[in-house]
């Protein structure tokens, strides 16, 4: 039942007054929930985010539900671990508090389970900082490129979904192919991506042409990998000039 409230809470009020007379039963999972619907409310409530989030962080309850979280974190499952810490970042809560640190610990401990979309989710988070002045944002860092290419190589990358060829383009290029340390499965991404331009648009065509130019990979003519960057660029220009200039001019 108590699961069930929280799943339902569309206001802050109801937030509050589940927090207020029910903390002690919280567990790992109600304390996922509650940041998710808390989550929700913010994104999309007639009321200004940031009406709410100051309602939120300037509650009694915020920092109850705060500590009950430091109590069960190491019990959260490691999709929730991740979505609570992002989510703890819209609101504003600082990587140097206690709670975003223990959370970042746990991040950091089941980065090897994480999906591709996971670890998308979590190079976006790390975009926004300087990890040199975070030892666990750092730590993060360093770990994600090994992550990504242990999932790509092992577990999960469906060569033939585009979008989630995107993804792993995108984080490459992110940390740099020297760092990713594989420049075949570089190649093995871009080639199935090439296959599958038809499923994607314009706005992916610019990701994948500002992707290659952040990559900076040397121009070896003997590569494999140069005739694929060749026809994947000539590719994407040709489809973007074929576009209609009012869709192009919509894009953000």
């Amino acid at each position: 039942v108590l699961q069930e409230s929280i799943v339902k809470a569309s206001t802050i009020d109801q937030i509050h007054e589940l927090i207020r007379y029910n903390y002690r039963e919280f567990d790992a999972n109600h304390v996922a929930q509650l940041f998710v619907s808390i989550d929700n409310i913010v994104r999309y409530s007639s009321t200004n985010p940031d009406t709410i989030r100051y309602e939120i962080l300037g509650s009694k309850e915020f920092e109850i539900l705060a500590n009950r979280t430091l109590k069960v974190v190491r019990h959260l499952e490691a999709s929730d671990a991740l979505n609570t810490m992002i989510v703890l970042d819209d609101l504003g809560i600082s990587n140097d508090t206690l709670l975003k640190q223990a959370l970042m610990q746990m991040v950091r401990g089941w980065i090897n389970d994480y999906s591709i979309d996971d670890l998308y989710r979590l190079t976006r988070f790390l975009k926004q900082y300087d990890s040199d002045k975070n030892s666990l944002l750092q730590a993060l860092h360093l770990a994600l490129p090994y992550a990504l290419k242990h999932r790509i190589q092992y577990k999960e990358l469906d060569f033939f979904h585009a979008r989630t060829l995107m993804k792993c383009i995108e984080m490459i290029a992110h940390f740099g192919v020297d760092i990713f340390g594989d420049l075949d499965l570089v190649q093995k991404c871009l080639h199935y991506l090439h296959r599958q331009m038809d499923y994607i648009g314009p706005r992916e065509w610019l990701n994948i042409l500002a992707s290659i130019y952040e990559m900076n990979i040397r121009n070896d003519e003997a590569s494999l990998i140069t005739g694929t960057i060749r026809s994947l660029i000539h590719d994407c220009v040709e489809r973007i000039r074929g576009c209609n200039s009012e869709i192009l001019e919509d894009l953000p």
